[in-house]
């Protein structure tokens, strides 16, 4: 789950896909990716670039 209170869902990416855009920009913060020390967790941060690739640029 991202830092802050809103988490994109996949029908967000085809939303913007149909609404024309072609470029997006997404902040990752590190505490969300490593919540324990030498533990990294990218699930969401490759959900995120996987759908961004998939529907916005694809």
């Amino acid at each position: 789950m991202p830092h802050g209170s809103y988490k994109p869902v996949e029908e967000d990416f085809d939303r913007m896909a149909e609404s024309g855009i072609t470029w997006i920009s997404a902040d990752f913060a590190w505490m969300d990716i490593e919540r324990e020390r030498s533990v990294y967790n990218f699930s969401y941060f490759d959900f995120v670039v996987e759908n961004a690739e998939k529907k916005v640029y694809g």
